[in-house]
């Protein structure tokens, strides 16, 4: 800064002064030309070091690292200054103790009288917020990386998209809301005629039909007035060449997803000009037989019958399916008026033949007809058909009424394709046609469907709702409607039906009937639903996946706000799934999920989702809560339901959930907020331990750690070996004395353990840092036990928990006995406690560093024994000294008469074994006494003593009576019938 007025009063000068020593988040200093120190302030002291006396008259670039002296940086930062008045900086500077910290500098020239008198300079420790941006740019480098690989793989989903958009047999478009065609595949391109290019100068409405253009004008409108979802019709196309295209356009709206407006309309059109020249084809033939009451039929050149009417049909009494195929002469014993051969070749030289024939009936009856027969040739001028039309010339009459009746079912009766089911329905809806399309596609014969209702053809739900009446008063009201939906054919089959309904009416407008025209397009519907389903889904679980839960969660808030109701997000983690997948394989653990899966399904309403999001993370969306607690009762259902023993196979495996829960409105009102929250709550969840569940509150989002954050300090404890064990007390049953001590892991940092046991020891897991703790944890248990003996104790053993990971490190054995050399403990006064799902997963390297480690003496047990048993014929060949009863089971003693049998069954099986069995978690006298009548000889808990350091398990051991405890366990009135 410029001084403008050197001259200061002394209370000036010593209220500046005041003010500059007192600040303390600032080095403030001055210097002189040279660089040297002139002041130095509280604030300088303590973030460089140096006292006043130390540094006053020493030149500044002492706090530079020997680096930037090297470069000169201290006296180019002080000539820039001079020259620009004002410089500032920031780097590395070093205190007077050699620490390096991140520095702001700001050195400012002073001007007396245009000289320069020397500089300001004020700095500030940023090493804080270094490192802390240093954090932010590896974030930013690992999300870019991140999108990069993201990018690359929606490139992937793009090609298979545009490959499945450009291939399809039907015509795709995506066009603007202002009609112009955006994008369109080669299909649309072949149907209408024009190029692509040409396309994008359209609009829907200049390719339409003059006379379609008002009424798609209009369903359009109602499409994005969102008064429909979408719309199907029918429409006519004018193609490049002038001529007309029939098609079936269906078009649906695609909205913004943050905004909910309109962006595109996206249409699927299927060329249906062929079928539509057919059905006039077919309107026409029926036309012109209904100007005639004749039996009509056709056959080719050498007299068989290939389409016979239904006049045919009554007229001569043999069904369509008797006379196709025959012989006409011989079917209807013909006598002719002269031979066939003379009337074959009248009809060949002149094109038609007219005469009268005696025909006979199926029911032996003759009858006269007048026959009119045609010659139809083909292209190249060859006999192709010949046309018979035969009039009942004795029963006239009878004929024109029986004509007359059958009007409308005769139009019914051209057979024109089996590619469509064609059939009449009476007007209560029961079927009275059946053509042969109808019996491809829906597997019924004629004779066993008709007089049927049709609603036969629908899935039962759909019956149950009462979808076959609505279609029919739909068809009565509208005339004429589209019947698209599932179908079920006789096999019970489902297939996708599209087609239409039409209500039939007389003269006078009376109701008749109803003409229904179906087709099966299940191949496309399923290919439709695939894509989706791909584009959805998880693929090995076929749960939701990150893309469909994130548009569920959207729309349950929007309804959820809309309705006034509350939503609960419910993270899940599985529990002990990395052991699984280590033991069993990732075959197994791929089965594991599915079955985690299946049973979060049968847990969830038609209005829940429950979604993967990736590895052993699940979420689900629980939405129309009465109150927040109906969450947490979820969340117990899901917990106990994630608990239960799975069968993978032929092994048993047994995981557990933790679930952080997070509630809209109370908690957070968008989806991010909901699911930080849940997450919050998930870790809290782990943090407690497993098989729980924890709401988010807000103190969580001020004291939850990061995993990752956790992680670090975890390793950085193993190297400082910031760990201690506390020991819970065995109580042997029969003598009341101890009987031994189990020792738990427990990491301290400050007055309250940083995590629990189950936690503690799965973030090792996750770690790899199992087999240093675990060597730690062996070597110190002997020498406290072996300390205890010195110190006057009865010996007794110690009993230390042992992971798979450790068991299987290949120098697990040899720190076992390096710990016996170094502390000198027996073998005998350990025990090691194996995890029971050891037995199911052994291999010869496992059953060899069990069998050395029966020959060292040392204790084995198994851990958590519930009601299974099967694993002890696999530990039948190594010597098993212990059984410990899990504590679940123990917990629900004596209310539960099935947990006090299968421990009764444990107690009696040990001793039949000659094992020793100890009952874990006993807290309750009633859980001591029903013990103790099952013939329990051993126990511990917290009825007997929390875990608790050495010092006061030391006194623990000296002073407790144990009388007490003996006294409870022969309280009256507890007995297994009451359990």
């Amino acid at each position: 800064m410029e001084l403008s007025n050197p001259s200061l009063s002394a209370v000036d000068f010593e209220s500046y002064r005041l003010l500059v020593d007192g600040v303390k988040d600032y080095a403030i200093y001055m210097l002189d030309p040279t660089g040297r120190v002139l002041t130095w302030n509280a604030g300088a002291q303590r973030i460089k070091g140096y006292t006043r006396e130390e540094i006053i008259g020493q030149h500044f670039s002492r706090f530079y690292t020997a680096e930037d002296k090297a470069k000169g940086k201290p006296e180019h930062e002080l000539a820039m200054a001079a020259t620009e008045g004002q410089w500032e900086d920031e780097g590395w500077r070093v205190r007077q103790d050699g620490s390096l910290f991140w520095a702001n500098v700001v050195i400012t020239r002073l001007m007396k009288e245009g000289r320069l008198v020397g500089f300001a300079k004020v700095t500030r420790d940023m090493t804080g917020q270094k490192k802390y941006r240093d954090v932010l740019e590896e974030a930013r480098e690992k999300c870019e990386k991140l999108v990069a690989l993201r990018t690359e793989e929606l490139a992937r989903s793009e090609e298979m998209f545009r490959s499945a958009f450009e291939q399809t047999s039907v015509g795709i478009s995506y066009s603007r809301l202002d009609g112009y065609l955006r994008q369109v595949n080669q299909k649309f391109c072949d149907i209408v005629g024009y190029s692509k290019d040409q396309l994008a100068a359209l609009t829907f409405i200049d390719i339409t039909h003059p006379a379609d253009r008002a009424a798609s004008l209009e369903t359009t409108r109602s499409l994005l007035a969102g008064e429909i979802d979408s719309l199907t019709l029918e429409k006519r196309f004018v193609h490049k060449d002038g001529g007309i295209v029939w098609v079936t356009l269906t078009a649906s709206l695609h909205r913004d997803t943050r905004t909910g407006k309109p962006k595109q309309l996206i249409a699927v059109v299927e060329d249906i000009s062929q079928r539509k020249r057919a059905e006039q084809a077919l309107t026409e033939q029926a036309a012109l037989l209904d100007l005639t009451a004749d039996a009509i039929f056709t056959c080719n050149p050498e007299g068989r019958i290939l389409y016979w009417n239904w006049g045919a049909e009554h007229l001569y009494g043999f069904p369509s399916e008797a006379a196709l195929g025959r012989l006409s002469h011989e079917l209807l014993s013909t006598v002719f008026p002269e031979s066939l051969e003379q009337t074959l070749d009248t009809l060949y030289s002149k094109g038609s033949w007219e005469g009268k024939l005696f025909h006979t009936r199926q029911d032996g009856n003759q009858i006269a007809v007048l026959a009119r027969w045609a010659l139809k040739k083909d292209e190249a001028g060859n006999p192709w058909r010949i046309l018979k039309s035969n009039t009942d010339i004795t029963e006239q009459m009878r004929v024109q009424e029986e004509l007359l009746r059958s009007e409308e079912q005769f139009r019914l009766l051209v057979e024109g394709t089996r590619d469509y089911a064609i059939f009449l329905l009476d007007r209560e809806g029961r079927i009275a046609t059946w053509n042969p399309g109808a019996e491809r596609i829906l597997g019924y014969q004629k004779d066993e469907i008709i007089g049927v209702h049709f609603s036969r053809l629908y899935l039962p739900k759909d019956v149950e709702q009462g979808e076959p009446q609505q279609r029919l008063a739909q068809a009565i009201e509208e005339k004429h409607i589209e019947a698209d939906g599932w179908r079920m054919s006789k096999d019970g089959k489902r297939f996708w039906s599209t087609g239409v309904m039409s209500a039939l009416r007389n003269e006078g407008g009376a109701l008749r009937g109803f003409v229904v025209i179906m087709r099966d397009n299940t191949t496309q519907r399923l290919a439709d639903e695939r894509i989706y389903y791909l584009a959805n889904h998880d693929p090995l679980t076929g749960l939701a996946n990150r893309t469909l839960f994130n548009a569920r969660l959207h729309d349950a808030l929007t309804h959820a706000k809309r309705d006034k109701q509350m939503v609960a997000i419910h993270m899940l983690d599985l529990d002990r799934f990395k052991f699984v997948n280590d033991t069993l394989g990732h075959d197994a653990g791929d089965l594991l999920l599915k079955q985690v899966s299946q049973r979060l399904q049968t847990h969830m309403r038609e209005t829940d989702t429950v979604a993967r999001l990736g590895g052993d993370e699940f979420v689900v969306i629980q939405t129309r809560l009465g109150a927040p607690g109906d969450a947490e009762v979820f969340a117990r259902k899901l917990v106990d339901a994630v608990g239960e023993p799975y069968r993978l196979n032929a092994q048993e495996a047994q995981i557990g959930t933790s679930i952080g829960i997070a509630i809209y409105p109370i908690d957070a009102t968008e989806p991010m907020g909901l699911l930080k929250n849940s997450d919050l709550a998930l870790y809290r969840a782990k943090k407690r331990g497993r098989y729980g569940f924890v709401r988010y509150s807000p103190r969580l989002g001020s004291t939850g750690l990061s995993r990752h954050s956790m992680e670090e300090q975890l390793r950085a404890a193993v190297r400082q070996k910031k760990f201690e064990l506390h020991y819970q007390p065995q109580i042997d049953l029969r003598s009341w004395s101890i009987a031994g001590v189990e020792a738990l892991l427990r990491w301290q940092s400050g007055p309250t353990p940083v995590l629990p046991l189950a936690q503690l020891l799965e973030l090792a897991e996750r770690t790899e840092l199992i087999i240093p703790i675990g060597e730690w944890v062996l070597r110190e248990a002997c020498r406290q036990n072996k300390a205890w003996q010195h110190a006057g104790l009865p010996s007794f053993p110690v009993a230390a928990n042992v992971s798979l990971s450790q068991l299987r490190d290949a120098e697990f054995t040899k720190a076992v006995r390096e710990a016996f050399e170094e502390t000198g403990l027996a073998p005998a006064c350990l025990a090691l406690e194996l995890p029971r799902d050891l037995w199911r997963a052994s291999d010869e390297a496992d059953s060899g560093r069990l069998a050395e480690l029966n020959e060292m003496g040392v204790r084995l047990a198994i851990d958590d024994v519930g009601g299974h048993f099967s694993f002890l014929s696999e530990a039948s060949d190594f010597r098993v000294d212990i059984l410990k009863i899990s504590q679940p089971i123990v917990s629900r003693l004596p209310n539960s008469q099935h947990d006090a049998l299968i421990s009764a069954a444990i107690i009696d099986l040990a001793k039949k074994l000659n094992l020793k069995v100890i009952a874990e978690g006993v807290e309750t006298e009633d859980q001591l006494a029903i013990l103790v009548e099952h013939g329990c000889e051993n126990a511990q808990g917290f009825l007997f003593g929390a875990p608790m350091p050495a010092a006061a398990m030391e006194t623990f051991l000296r002073e407790t009576p144990w009388a007490r405890f003996h006294q409870a366990a022969k309280s009256p009135g507890i007995s297994t019938d009451a359990a």
